[in-house]
């Protein structure tokens, strides 16, 4: 089975729109008891940006990735 390819200029630029991201999400507060839900909601979604999805991206920007190549990306 052939690896996927992506393109590394697309990863980059969701990389960091998804710290952007990350950080806007942890800029939102309320005290609100009624935002309890979504506040909790909102802790997760962080968590799994910051545990997953950016570790994901970086090991897929990695120089040592094998998903990269020069030519014939994927979509991203």
């Amino acid at each position: 089975m052939t690896p996927s390819r992506f393109n590394p200029v697309l990863l980059a630029q969701l990389r960091g729109r998804t710290a952007d991201a990350l950080f806007q999400l942890g800029e939102l507060r309320s005290h609100d008891p009624s935002a309890a839900t979504a506040m909790r909601a909102l802790r997760l979604t962080r968590h799994t940006l910051e545990w997953f999805w950016i570790p994901a991206l970086d090991d897929l920007l990695s120089p040592h990735c094998e998903t990269q190549n020069s030519g014939g990306y994927d979509e991203v």
